[in-house]
């Protein structure tokens, strides 16, 4: 009996041993992977895991598993991104999201499935990417990009050209996808000697701003506010290590440092001229302002990757006072103003933006201001409840004394004066607001 009753009890051990209170016998069988992701130094592994209710667990599962070894690669290639900005002290930060994302696109056709587990709840996938295969395919493309981008940039060297900004921009595009990997290929500079792609780029970017100058004729400008004599100034491009003119360049051009669109592009003999415009600027001393346009000649990549400072050359311009001769008509409702507030204010305006100076002989000026302003009642009073309501409308014109050409003709925006006695009154105030802003071009 004794026997029996040992027995027994070593059988119910041994089953409550093999159940293993609390998991099922599905759980048992779960893959180790599902626990702990599988790492070694062969391959970046992944694990997806979905929601079997879902449309496609087992594809949704393998997409997280992609994700998983993605995440992966760019923490590798994020790394070895910033040894690179450290040794070239270059920022390409917010580029090197678009490098990454290249990188990683390019690398995922190695990713193979390994392994997969569907419980009554979720789907379970092991997808892994071959560090060698990944390694082998990104030297082999490395190689062909230095090829290509050392191609590009010997063209460049050899015949520094207008299409050498382009050569050199395509070759910065074509390596940048491996600037994580050190890139080196010969610098020119150096007898051959292998140095880092992008450094090699940015030295002959700065070699070339560095030789080129633009040379102007006439070397300083002496002209009027508020008057153009047609005056052209004559650029001429050439590289000086080449002693030859360069052709199709884009050159920005600004007065002082206030921004502007304006641009020349030299012809076939390096030469593009630029024709002086009226300047609504004060007198005194100014400068002209020209710069090789690196933003329109280089593709955004590889600005982002290689940063230009354009070398500016100036051309000194001496700006004269004028002497304003005032020839003016202010009527309200039919009636002649002399001392109208619209005459101050213009006379205020030139004065102070322009430095000039208003004299009473004709011959001894060199422009002549035209001014004519008036005020209509453009309807009738709606009664005696209401005001009267007046507008006031007219034009100024600047003529050139020497070469009597009209150089500007403005029309003041119409301004409205109200009353409720007298409409005269209401054309005074029209006026008086028409004094107060004046909507002109030589004005703002």
């Amino acid at each position: 009996m004794i026997k029996n009753t040992s027995f027994f009890i070593f059988c119910l051990f041994l089953v409550s041993c093999g159940l293993k209170p609390g998991l099922s016998d599905i759980e048992n069988n779960k893959p180790n992977w599902i626990f702990r992701q599988p790492s070694d130094d062969s391959f970046w592994y992944g694990v997806g895991i979905s929601n079997v209710n879902i449309d496609n667990p087992r594809q949704v599962a393998r997409q997280r598993a992609f994700s998983e070894i993605a995440e992966q690669l760019k923490v590798n290639i994020k790394s070895s991104l910033t040894d690179v900005m450290q040794a070239t002290n270059n920022d390409f930060e917010e580029y090197s999201k678009s490098i990454i994302e290249t990188r990683v696109d390019a690398s995922l056709e190695y990713v193979e499935n390994l392994d997969s587990y569907q419980d009554k709840h979720r789907q379970y996938v092991l997808a892994r990417l071959d560090k060698n295969r990944y390694y082998l395919k990104i030297k082999r493309k490395k190689e062909e990009a230095i090829s290509k981008a050392e191609h590009l940039l010997t063209q460049s060297f050899v015949d520094m050209s207008s299409s050498s900004l382009s050569n050199i921009s395509l070759a910065i595009e074509t390596i940048n996808p491996f600037i994580d990997l050190f890139p080196m290929l010969s610098d020119p500079y150096s007898n051959g000697k292998k140095v880092n792609a992008i450094i090699v780029a940015e030295k002959m970017i700065r070699k070339y701003n560095e030789d080129l100058e633009l040379q102007f004729s006439p070397t300083s400008i002496d002209a009027m506010a508020l008057i153009n004599d047609n005056k052209k100034i004559v650029i001429n491009l050439k590289s000086n290590n080449r002693n030859t003119k360069v052709s199709n360049l884009r050159i920005n051009v600004r007065l002082n440092d206030k921004k502007s669109d304006e641009f020349l592009i030299t012809d076939k003999n390096g030469r593009a001229e630029y024709q002086l415009k009226q300047l609504n600027i004060p007198s005194g001393n100014h400068v002209f302002i020209f710069t090789l346009d690196y933003e329109n000649m280089m593709s955004q990549k590889a600005q982002q990757i290689v940063q230009v400072i354009p070398k500016e050359y100036s051309l000194d311009v001496k700006l004269k006072s004028p002497k304003i001769y005032f020839d003016g008509n202010v009527s309200n409702l039919g009636e002649q103003i002399t001392n109208s507030s619209v005459f101050s204010a213009l006379k205020e305006c030139l004065e102070d933006n322009y430095s000039s100076t208003f004299v009473d002989s004709k011959i001894e000026s060199d422009i002549m201001l035209k001014v004519v302003v008036s005020t209509e009642q453009r309807s009738k009073r709606l009664g005696n409840n209401y005001p009267y309501f007046v507008y006031a409308t007219g034009s100024i014109s600047v003529i050139n004394n020497k070469t009597s050409e009209e150089v500007l003709n403005s029309v003041f925006k119409d301004s409205k004066g109200a009353d409720f006695n007298l409409k005269e009154k209401a054309g005074l105030n029209a006026l008086k607001k028409l004094s107060q802003n004046m909507n002109i071009d030589i004005c703002n």
